[in-house]
Order: C-alpha cells, then sequence, then structure tokens
C-alpha cells in the first residue's frame, strides 16, 4: 500500500492541469480559490480541502477516485480501491494536521498581541504615575 503525500498529488494536479492546457489561474478559476493555492499544491506544499476534491476532478477531468490515487485509471481492483480508501484517510488526517498547525500559530499571535497590549497599558501607567509624582519635572 502506497501512502499518498503532497508531492505525488501536486505533481499529478500539475500533469492534468498542463494536459488540459489551463494554467493555474484558469484552474484556480474554475474551482473558486486563488492561483496561489493551485500553485502551492502543485509545488506539494500542501493538499486542497477535502470539500474541492469533487470540483478539483471535474475541473481536471477525471474521477475523485483518479484524483486521490494520483492515477488515470478507468478500472480499479480491490486493492486499489482500498489503497484508495487509506489515501483518503491519510488525506484527512494531513488536513487536520495542517489545521492544527494553523491554529497553533494564530494562537501564539494572540497571545503575542496580549502580551504587547498588556505591557503597552502597564508602561502607560507607570509614565503616567511617574508624571503625577513630579518625577518629569
Amino acid at each position: 500500500m502506497v501512502d499518498m503525500n503532497a508531492k505525488d498529488m501536486g505533481l499529478f494536479i500539475n500533469e492534468l492541469r498542463k494536459e488540459n492546457k489551463m494554467t493555474q489561474m484558469e484552474l484556480a478559476g474554475k474551482i473558486h480559490v486563488t492561483d496561489k493555492a493551485v500553485s502551492r499544491w502543485e509545488r506539494g506544499i500542501g493538499f486542497p480541502d477535502v470539500q474541492l476534491l469533487p470540483s478539483l476532478a471535474e475541473a481536471l477531468h477525471i474521477s475523485v477516485a483518479e484524483l486521490i490515487s494520483c492515477k488515470k485509471s478507468s478500472n480499479y481492483s480491490n486493492e486499489e480501491v482500498t489503497n484508495i480508501i487509506h489515501n483518503l484517510d491519510v488525506y484527512k488526517k494531513e488536513c487536520f494536521r495542517q489545521d492544527r498547525k494553523a491554529d497553533k500559530i494564530s494562537l501564539v499571535c494572540m497571545i503575542f498581541v496580549a502580551a504587547c497590549v498588556y505591557i503597552s497599558g502597564h508602561r502607560s501607567i507607570e509614565l503616567t504615575h511617574s508624571y503625577e509624582c513630579g518625577l518629569f519635572l
């Protein structure tokens, strides 16, 4: 059983897009994402959102099963179907992992901003207190 990875899917999407004589911008327009998103997928930096798979497959003139398996085929053996299901599970886990990573980055940013606001507010209180006590005269 071969595990799906972002690089393999990216290469497959890139090949199909070129076969269909589309630019990244044209493919992006058909599935309502940015050309930067298509570029990230094709470079293997991430996966398309699971909700985009049907429209992406349609735009590339293949089935969702072919997209998930990164292989054009009209017939799938039981082993290949099992592999596709496994790949979909891996795909969902990878998407979840990417979402968790984004959540962690957002949390760190919010804590940083809150700390800056707290420190700047605390410092302004100290400056006001110093001024009122005549330390700036």
